[in-house]
């Protein structure tokens, strides 16, 4: 008497069993739901119904299911599968929906919760400081000389350089009012100093 039949192992690889194959099989051409696991792998959810139970023999030629094969996977509502980020592929087989989405349903809290952990544990970014720009002497001169000039125009009085200086500076040192102030500031004396001395006739 020929013994029954089982459900057979596959292998070697990252399945265990032939039913495990198959299923990996159909989840390629689609799942219920899915999300990717912390380890660079993924999870998915894949659902039976009346109009499309998990044994279909159009994929089942593909890997060679026998009939105790077949009807395991018949009397099953769902699985859930989770391919590791190292390769290995693991199948849960679940015969009542409520067990099936309770399952899922913890499996997507875990992750909510670990990505919450890890947002809270992610060190706050710093923003770089600024990069220095020297002051050179000649630029220093220059701005003094551009003070003599603006007093000369007559729109040096004040003690402060007009915008149209202020950028003509951002543009040709690179600076900027919000992170460059030191900089600006240097120019902006010598600028006072050009004034000064221009309407002081020195």
């Amino acid at each position: 008497m020929p013994e029954p039949e089982q459900i057979r192992p596959f292998g070697p690889g990252p399945l265990a069993t032939r039913t495990d194959a198959y299923i990996y099989e159909l989840s390629q051409e689609g799942l219920n739901d899915e999300f990717s696991a912390t380890d660079g792998g993924w999870l998915g959810l894949l659902k039976a119904d009346p109009s499309t139970p998990l044994y279909d023999p159009a994929v089942a030629i593909k890997t060679e299911l026998n009939e105790a094969e077949q009807r395991f996977l018949l009397s099953k509502v769902g699985v859930i599968i989770e391919q590791k980020g190292g390769g290995g592929v693991t199948v849960d087989y679940f015969t009542q929906p409520e067990e099936l989405d309770a399952a899922w349903a913890a499996l997507q809290e875990t992750r909510a919760d670990v990505a919450e952990e890890r947002d809270m544990d992610a060190e706050p970014e710093i923003p770089e400081p600024p990069p220095t720009l020297e002051v050179t002497s000649a630029m220093l001169i220059e701005a003094e000389a551009e003070g003599r000039q603006d007093a000369q125009q007559g729109s040096g009085r004040g003690s402060t350089p007009s915008l149209a200086r202020l950028d003509g500076w951002a543009a040709a040192y690179g600076y900027h009012p919000e992170t460059h102030g030191n900089e600006l500031g240097a120019l902006t004396d010598a600028w006072r100093q050009g004034v000064y001395r221009e309407v002081a006739g020195q």
